[in-house]
């Protein structure tokens, strides 16, 4: 029988040995770099989502800031128009005024065909009244009702200030009403 010696035995298991443990090292390196990718990954994952939600914040805060702005705008018309009603209000409740509020219930009944443009209520007891006509008829209907023994209880002196015929047909008028005392 023959038998062979391995005088590189020792050489081989030292081979052997750094191949087992390059091995092991670049398997080893393998997984750690996996893992580093991982953490880096989902890392900036949740830098993109956070970043995506800091946007939808910062356009729901604009978007709201515009609401608050529009809100405030909003306020302040209602406060003007507070104050000019509670000023109405003193106007209309003074004890000296009662025939204003007779002339407005009486210009609540105008007739068909008329649309009022202004009316100006003055401390002297005079109302300035402007407003379109769509024909003549119209304007002299409620031109009677001026005439007329309701009205004359309201208002004491009677006067048009203008009447002009309009281009497309109508009439503007402006009148001058004394109030009774």
């Amino acid at each position: 029988m023959k038998q062979e010696i391995d005088f590189l035995k020792g050489q081989r298991s030292e081979r052997e040995r750094r191949l087992k443990l390059l091995r092991t090292m670049r398997v080893g390196s393998i997984i750690v770099l996996m893992a580093f990718i991982l953490v880096v990954g989902s890392v900036f994952s949740y830098w993109f989502y956070i970043n995506g939600q800091n946007q939808k914040i910062i356009k729901e805060n604009a978007l709201k800031k515009t609401k608050i702005e529009k809100l405030k705008d909003l306020e302040s018309l209602q406060m003007v128009l507070k104050q000019r009603l509670l000023t109405l209000g003193k106007f209309f409740r003074e004890d000296k005024r009662p025939e204003f509020v007779s002339a407005l219930n009486f210009f609540s009944q105008i007739p068909q065909g008329i649309a009022l443009r202004e009316l100006n209520l003055s401390g002297d007891n005079k109302v300035n009244v402007s407003g379109d006509s769509a024909d003549i008829l119209n304007l002299t209907a409620f031109l009677e009702k001026l005439e007329s023994q309701e009205s004359r209880a309201v208002f004491s002196d009677i006067t048009v200030s203008s009447l002009d015929k309009k281009d497309k047909g109508g009439y503007s008028f402006s009148l001058l009403l004394q109030t009774k005392n």
